[in-house]
C-alpha cells in the first residue's frame, strides 16, 4: 500500500488535517516536515505544489487549487487556510450560512468596481497604434460556463486553433502580464505557453525561453496575438478568457482590434453557474481583489454572472448580427448534433463530426 493509500483509509476522525497534510508533503517533497517548516525552503515548487494538492483532493474528495501553497507555505497555514475557506470540508461547525438573498443594487455597483481590473491592467486601453490584426473568435462567458468544453470542441476543427486561456488582451504589454501574473497566480501565464507549444510544436522549456524573449521585447500584447495567428497559418484563432467579460475596456479591445471578429456569447443558467463557482471556490484563484467584499463564495458566484453578463450584453449591441451567436450551455451537452454543425455554419466552416469526440486527441485540444 502506497503511503497516499495510506492516508486516504484513515478516516477524518481518526487522523487530524495536519497530520494529513504533513504525510502527502513527506511523500512528495521526500524529506521530513514540521509543521512551520516553509514548503519552498523544503525543496517544492509549482510541480510538487500540484501533486500536493491533487493527493489533497483524492483524500478529500473536493477540488483544491495548487496556488494555495503560495499563500499558505506551511503545513500549519495550509491547514487554517483550508478550514477557514472550505468549513464544508473540513470543519462542518463552522460552515458558511449561505444567504438565499439576492444582491442588491449597491453589492452589485461595489463589486462591480472590484471585479473591473481583477487579472487586468488598471490602466488598459484599446491600442490604435497598428493595423488591426486579422479576424479572431472570441467566447465570451462568465467562469464556470462551460468555455471549456466548448473551446475543446472547436479545437476538434482543423479550421481552427482554439488554446486555453490566453489573458492577452487584458494587458498592454506582455512585460505587464508577466509582472502581474507572478507567484500564486503564475499559473495564469500557461495558457499562453501551452499556444506556443502547439503552434512551434515545442518543448515547456522552449515555450517559455520563447515567452521570455517577447517579454523581453516587451512587445504589446496586440502584437502578441497577431503573432500567435500569423503562426497559426490558415487556422483562424479562437480566445477563451472568462476574465475578459469583466471589463467592458477589454471587451472593446475584442472589435477595435481586429478586422470583423466573431463573438460566442455562451450562456448557462445562473444557479448552475454559481454552484460550479461556489464548489471550486474560484474566487480563491483569481487574485486578491474581491475577496474583501463581504459576501459569500455564493454571493461572488452570482456576482461574476450578473456583472458578466451585464457587460457581454451592453458590448453586443454594438456588434452587428450576423457576427454574434449565442449559445445556451444545456443544449451544446443535451443536442451538440444541433447545435455544432450550427455553430459552424455561423463561423463559416463545414461541419466536421470529429468536434463532437472532444476526448479524442487531446494533446492537440
Amino acid at each position: 500500500m502506497t503511503d497516499i493509500e495510506a492516508v486516504t483509509d484513515i478516516s477524518s476522525t481518526e487522523i487530524s488535517l495536519e497530520q494529513l497534510l504533513t504525510k502527502l508533503w513527506e511523500d512528495v517533497l521526500e524529506t521530513r516536515v514540521q509543521p512551520d517548516d516553509n514548503f519552498f525552503a523544503l525543496g517544492g515548487n509549482s510541480i510538487k505544489a500540484v501533486r500536493v494538492m491533487n493527493r489533497l483532493q483524492e483524500a478529500r474528495q473536493a477540488i483544491f487549487h495548487p496556488a494555495t501553497i503560495f499563500d499558505a507555505p506551511t503545513v500549519r497555514e495550509l491547514a487554517d487556510y483550508c478550514r477557514k475557506n472550505y468549513p464544508d470540508v473540513f470543519d462542518s461547525k463552522r460552515a458558511l450560512s449561505v444567504s438565499e438573498e439576492t444582491l442588491s443594487d449597491e453589492q452589485i455597483a461595489q463589486g462591480r468596481k472590484h471585479l473591473l481590473h481583477r487579472n487586468t491592467a488598471a490602466d488598459i486601453r484599446v491600442d490604435t497604434t497598428q493595423p488591426n490584426n486579422p479576424s479572431a473568435v472570441f467566447i465570451l462567458s462568465p467562469p464556470r460556463s462551460g468555455s471549456t468544453l466548448l473551446r475543446v470542441i472547436l479545437g476538434g476543427h482543423q479550421a481552427l486553433f482554439s488554446p486555453p486561456e490566453l489573458y492577452l488582451l487584458s494587458f498592454n504589454t506582455l512585460q505587464q502580464r508577466r509582472d502581474h501574473f507572478s507567484g500564486s497566480r503564475a499559473f495564469f501565464r500557461e495558457g499562453l505557453i501551452r499556444a506556443l507549444m502547439t503552434l512551434k510544436d515545442c518543448t515547456v522549456a522552449e515555450a517559455e525561453t520563447i515567452m521570455a524573449d517577447l517579454e523581453a521585447q516587451n512587445m504589446s500584447a496586440r502584437a502578441c496575438f497577431g503573432l500567435l495567428q500569423h503562426w497559426a497559418g490558415e487556422r483562424c484563432l479562437v480566445d477563451k478568457t472568462p476574465g475578459y467579460a469583466l471589463n467592458p475596456e477589454v471587451l472593446r479591445r475584442t472589435e477595435a482590434e481586429f478586422h470583423q471578429a466573431k463573438f460566442i456569447h455562451l450562456v448557462r443558467h445562473p444557479m448552475a453557474t454559481i454552484n460550479s463557482f461556489e464548489s471550486i471556490r474560484a474566487d480563491l484563484v483569481t487574485g486578491d481583489q474581491a475577496d474583501s467584499l463581504p459576501l459569500t463564495p455564493r454571493q461572488k458566484g452570482e456576482l461574476w454572472w450578473h456583472v458578466s453578463h451585464q457587460n457581454i450584453r451592453s458590448f453586443l449591441q454594438t456588434i452587428p448580427a450576423d457576427r454574434q451567436y449565442q449559445i445556451k450551455y444545456e443544449e451544446l451537452v443535451t443536442s451538440p448534433q444541433q447545435i455544432v454543425p450550427s455553430l459552424c455554419d455561423f463561423l463559416g466552416i463545414t461541419y466536421c463530426a470529429q468536434m463532437l469526440n472532444p476526448y479524442q486527441e487531446t494533446q492537440q485540444r
